[in-house]
Formats: C-alpha cells, sequence, structure tokens
C-alpha cells in the first residue's frame, strides 16, 4: 500500500533533480524503498524527521552521482555568490533555485536586482527579464525604463519599442504612442502609420523618408545621431 507522505516527499526531492524520464524513474524507486526501510527500522513514520530537507537530498544526489544511475542525472538548482564584493554587494550572484532571489551587481535568478540583471522579474540599470525594469535599458516580455525600453509591452520615458510600446519621446511598435510614434496604430505629435494614426503631423507608411526626418527635426532639432538612426531605420522599413 502506498503511503502519501512518502510520495509525496520523493516528489519534492525529484523535483530538484533534472535527469531523464527511466533515471527519474529509478532514484524514485531506490529512495522510497529506503524510506520504507528506514521508518520499519525506526519505526518513525515522517519521510522529513527520516531524510531531512528534500532540497539537501536532491543536493546530495547531485554530489555523489553513482553509476548504477549511468551518470545521467544532475542537481538542476544551483547558487553562487563571487568573493569579491563591491560597497557589501557580491559582484556576482546567480541564484537559480525555484523563487530563488539574486542580489548583486550582475544578477541573474528568478527575482534579480543588481546592476546588469537577468531573471524572470529583473530590476536594474540595465535588465533583462520576463518582467524587466531597468533604468537606463529594460528587455523583456513587460519592460518599463527611463531609457531604453524594448518588449511585447515596453514603456519607456525616452524610448520604448514593442508590440504595444508608450513613451515620452519616441515609440515604435503595433501600437505607438509617443512625441515620435511610428507603427500600426499610432498617437503622437509627428506620427507614421499603417492603419490609424492621431497627431498634427500625419504621415502614411510608405513615406519620403526625407519628409519623415524633416518633420521629426523641426521637432527635435537637437536630436542626437544614434536615435535618429533608429527610427529612420523603422521609418524606412515600414
Amino acid at each position: 500500500m502506498k503511503n502519501l507522505s512518502h510520495e509525496r516527499y520523493v516528489k519534492s526531492v525529484i523535483n530538484n533533480i533534472n535527469c531523464s524520464g527511466a533515471t527519474r524513474n529509478k532514484i524514485k524507486e531506490d529512495l522510497l524503498n529506503h524510506i520504507q526501510i528506514k521508518s520499519l527500522e525506526t519505526g518513525e513514520e515522517d519521510p522529513w524527521k527520516l531524510m531531512g530537507d528534500p532540497y539537501e537530498v536532491a543536493k546530495e544526489f547531485g554530489e555523489n552521482m553513482d553509476s548504477k544511475y549511468d551518470n545521467r542525472y544532475y542537481y538542476s538548482e544551483y547558487e553562487y555568490k563571487s568573493k569579491t564584493r563591491v560597497f557589501g554587494i557580491p559582484l556576482i550572484h546567480i541564484n537559480s533555485r525555484r523563487n530563488g532571489l539574486a542580489k548583486g551587481i550582475i544578477a541573474i535568478g528568478g527575482l534579480s536586482i543588481g546592476i546588469i540583471s537577468l531573471g524572470g522579474i529583473s530590476i536594474g540599470l540595465i535588465s533583462f527579464g520576463g518582467l524587466s525594469i531597468g533604468l537606463l535599458i529594460a528587455l523583456g516580455g513587460l519592460s518599463g525604463s527611463l531609457g531604453f525600453a524594448m518588449g511585447g509591452a515596453a514603456f519607456g520615458y525616452y524610448m520604448a519599442i514593442g508590440g504595444a510600446a508608450i513613451a515620452q519621446h519616441f515609440a515604435m511598435g503595433g501600437y505607438a504612442q509617443a512625441n515620435v510614434a511610428i507603427g500600426d496604430t499610432v498617437k503622437g505629435i509627428v506620427s507614421l502609420f499603417k492603419t490609424k494614426g492621431t497627431g498634427n503631423v500625419l504621415l502614411k507608411a510608405p513615406v519620403d523618408i526625407k519628409e519623415f526626418s524633416k518633420a521629426v527635426h523641426d521637432f527635435y532639432p537637437n536630436i542626437d545621431r544614434i536615435t535618429f538612426k533608429i527610427i529612420n531605420f523603422f521609418a524606412s522599413n515600414m
């Protein structure tokens, strides 16, 4: 008869080990047998008391691979902090644990906070993630930045590029809203659109790039060269 608490415990261990299906089943079988034997010997039914933290058990598997599993499994969660610190913060912090938090100058994790940050939820000066918030640059599914934001939905003070892009100054996307807006459906002061546009200067794609450039220069006479090249690239390829 199955012991449900044993099954749940073994499942918790297995979830922290990356391996093939056959190896997974073998590890599961061996762990269940080991727990059951230990339970009979001690009279203790609680596998957490018998074996300890499932995470630590999985870690032990990873550190002591046995040839009977053909070395085809390994410990899948990982955390690293560099000894080098800047103002008390690790130079590099990597945390691949489930829901793990990484905080460092360079941070990589499920939730990451750093100068350069990469994670499912990422916050940093330069940020990459599913949900990305960056002071200077943000790239992600949903991104927000005071500088440059790019993503499925992008919100940037200076520039945004995405499926839906909203910014104060420049935006390019399926839906774009900014002072200079380029996209399918747009709202801006200078608006270059394919389907629908609102604004003071309305230009329908395809557009004469000289006409578009003049409209942008009239509104932003001191626009920097890099920004000008980026928006001209998007305008030329609509």
